[in-house]
């Protein structure tokens, strides 16, 4: 009979499916319930008849964490969110397991002496080469930005699209509407969406995708971007910078000082791109079984961990002082 695992994550994920490639897996293994877990501390799930628990992205307040032996819990950090904590925060993770789809999450981790495993995440290529195209187009997906997760500009694309000459699809799915900047350089435009199918469908159409956030946990957009046989351009940050290579199979550019993007080898960048996927996804399906063993492991009954005064991850040593300024400005009204 299969081991009971109690699944945790955000509502939103659930309905995105986001997490669907890590519990395809588990399900080979256990017996998989699902629950949520909300930002507040009104998280009422004290259950837990499970042999295993695994916390997607967050952690529940320390008050329900008391009840669960730490030897039964694996968590899974994101890089766009766990960016965003304080040293004693990422001190409470000690007692578990990790599992980091981001290198430079786990390179941190396992230099203060946590336990953690790393694997890179690819999905599985969906066409055998880039589509051929009438004419180039990027697609651009406007998120709203918050305290966790900064959004790109919008001014920044015409900046980085600068004597291109390449048109935009641009999705936004609470404003349909783009900028008035844009207007010139829109080719096409889209809102909400009923399926993953039409997103791809759209992706198609064009040749290069901006990754619109200025980091990620994984980064599933921009890797069914790559899937599909598109470039993309995003911000030299990771993850984006553990997939990309500049100017080889994708483009990194930086926050704060942005440049033109060279496109002259634009098709010759997605196939390359299409190729690092193939790649991946290959490795990936090798070494995807490490992590139930490393789930299965003994895990130790007390680590000695040091997390650095003053730490900061990697892409926060970009920031100049008035972006910080402006992030704390909109953690503290609650944004």
């Amino acid at each position: 009979m299969m081991e009971k695992l109690l699944f945790v994550g955000l509502p939103e994920h659930k309905r995105t499916a986001s997490f669907e490639f890590f519990t395809q897996l588990l399900e080979n293994t256990y017996q998989i319930e699902y629950t949520k877990i909300t930002i507040d501390k009104n998280w009422t799930n004290t259950t837990y008849a499970y042999n295993r628990i695994i916390f997607w992205q967050r952690l529940p307040p320390p008050e329900h964490l008391r009840a669960v032996s730490p030897t039964s819990v694996v968590y899974v950090p994101m890089y766009d969110e766990a960016r965003n904590y304080n040293r004693q925060v990422i001190r409470t993770w000690a007692p578990f397991k990790i599992i980091s789809f981001c290198r430079s999450i786990h390179e941190d981790l396992t230099a203060w002496g946590f336990n953690s495993k790393y694997v890179q995440y690819f999905p599985k290529p969906m066409v055998e080469a880039p589509l051929p195209l009438a004419a180039h187009k990027a697609f651009f997906w406007k998120r709203e930005g918050s305290y966790i997760n900064e959004a790109i500009p919008d001014a920044m694309i015409p900046l980085l699209l600068h004597d291109s000459g390449m048109k935009l699809h641009y999705h936004s799915e609470t404003k349909p509407v783009c900028e008035k900047e844009f207007e010139d350089m829109v080719a096409s435009r889209s809102s909400w969406l009923r399926s993953k199918e039409e997103m791809i469908s759209l992706l198609r159409e064009c040749s290069l995708y901006i990754a619109p956030r200025e980091s990620e946990g994984i980064g599933m957009s921009f890797l069914d971007a790559m899937a599909n046989g598109l470039a993309v351009a995003g911000a030299d940050n990771p993850t984006m910078n553990e997939y990309i290579s500049d100017g080889q199979n994708g483009y990194l550019f930086d926050l704060m000082k942005p440049l033109p993007i060279n496109l002259e080898n634009l098709q010759q960048v997605r196939e390359k791109s299409l190729e690092s996927c193939q790649a991946g996804y290959e490795k990936w399906e090798k070494e995807k079984w490490s992590l139930i063993d490393f789930i299965e492991e003994p895990h130790p009954s007390s680590l000695l961990v040091q997390v650095p005064r003053g730490f900061e991850y990697r892409s926060l040593k970009q920031k100049s002082m008035s972006f910080r300024a402006k992030r704390l400005v909109k953690r503290l009204a609650g944004k």
